[in-house]
């Protein structure tokens, strides 16, 4: 007999029951939209609990409210990273002292988590990645370059963080945690089947890269790479990120987030920083929020400020908390986010149409920046002549 692991509603999938279980009874299953669960097999179960107690929404891990905070960027790394470039700067620390990195990657369009050990790696860690990263069992090499006594800096989401500190249960004083602000986690499933209508829409035969965030002057585009030339992605036909900027293609227990406040679960969090009045910068290039929630997360920023290349300006608790809505509350759910889904998932529903369901359109202005950027004179014209419809 199978069954679902309890509070399956709160779950958000970081694998940890399956990866502590001494009779690998607990597989994960998906849901309608992707979404994985896990699922115990009564027949080889054990009962010995391990699932319970390494299962951070069952167990709560310790947060802490923010010691300091700061909006800024680092001179080397900025234009190459999709904010301030301050993740490689805090990777580099460690790397630089003989240390490791673990962090989100993108191979073709599978995102998984990996290890590094060179600043010539570095570059594979960049860049915001809006799909589910696959942990698998990243957390057994953590775990043995830490009890090794290699300085060890880990990156994910909030969620994963947790995970990591659960499955560790004990406190490492070569490790350093980094959280990035997270709106909500998408299926990789969603993200496949939009990839693979987009391959239609756009006639190529293959997509290998992707760019979620391509920034060349004020305003953030996502493209691909079909193998020959990087292609700008018009609104029009950008219904994946349209869908995660209404937050309708979330997973369930993102609505209902327990790491959405100003208490933090890492020794460092990043996001982005939006200019204000009081703060502003080069809008032509990205700017980074970053907290030091533990007293080790302070020390860290205090050893890296000694650099001439940053950039780094302090923030009032109140200018930190309105920065970031991920500080303050879940993201509510869209009224729609069932049809929506749906309607990315189902191959005969291209992307054309839902544009037209959902009111997704390219300005005059924008059609002719996708042109420059990349995408073919003909494709042009179609866009206008759509505009025009």
């Amino acid at each position: 007999m199978k069954r679902f692991f309890e509070a399956i509603s709160d779950c958000f999938g970081c694998g940890n029951c399956e990866l502590v279980c001494p009779k690998n009874a607990i597989t994960f299953e998906q849901d309608d939209l992707g979404n994985c669960y896990p699922i115990i097999s009564d027949d080889v179960c054990i009962g010995c609990k391990r699932c319970v107690k390494n299962c951070p929404a069952l167990n709560p891990v310790p947060t802490h409210e923010f010691l300091a905070s700061y909006a800024g960027w680092s001179m080397l790394y900025r234009k190459e990273s999709s904010s301030g470039g301050l993740f490689s700067v805090f990777a580099s620390k460690v790397l630089q002292s003989g240390g490791v990195v673990y962090g989100a990657t993108s191979k073709g369009i599978n995102v998984f988590h990996v290890r590094i050990d060179s600043k010539a790696d570095l570059f594979k860690l960049r860049g915001s990645k809006y799909v589910n990263s696959i942990l698998a069992n990243i957390f057994f090499q953590v775990e043995k370059d830490l009890n090794l006594g290699i300085p060890v800096l880990f990156t994910g989401v909030a969620c994963q963080i947790a995970a990591l500190y659960s499955y560790l249960n004990r406190d490492y004083s070569n490790l350093v945690t980094v959280e990035v602000l997270c709106k909500g986690n998408i299926s990789n499933l969603l993200f496949e089947s939009y990839l693979f209508k987009l391959r239609r829409e756009l006639s190529i035969e293959d997509i290998q890269e992707v760019q979620f965030r391509y920034l060349p002057s004020s305003r953030y585009l996502f493209r691909v790479y079909d193998g020959v030339r990087w292609i700008i992605v018009p609104k029009r036909l950008n219904s994946y990120m349209w869908s995660f900027n209404n937050s309708s293609t979330f997973r369930d227990s993102c609505y209902k987030c327990a790491f959405k406040r100003i208490e933090r679960v890492s020794d460092l969090s990043l996001g982005d920083y939006h200019p204000t009045k009081r703060f502003l910068h080069d809008m032509t290039a990205g700017c980074s929020l970053v907290l030091a929630n533990t007293q080790k997360g302070v020390s860290y920023i205090s050893d890296i400020l000694k650099s001439n290349d940053l950039k780094l300006f302090a923030l009032s608790k109140q200018e930190t908390i309105l920065s970031s809505k991920c500080l303050r509350t879940s993201m509510d759910c869209h009224h729609r986010r069932k049809e929506i889904c749906s309607d990315i998932l189902n191959p005969h529903f291209d992307l054309s149409s839902f544009a037209v369901k959902y009111g997704l359109k390219d300005s005059l202005l924008s059609s002719m920046r996708y042109s420059i950027l990349g995408i073919k004179f003909l494709d042009l014209i179609k866009t206008i002549i759509n505009y025009l419809r």
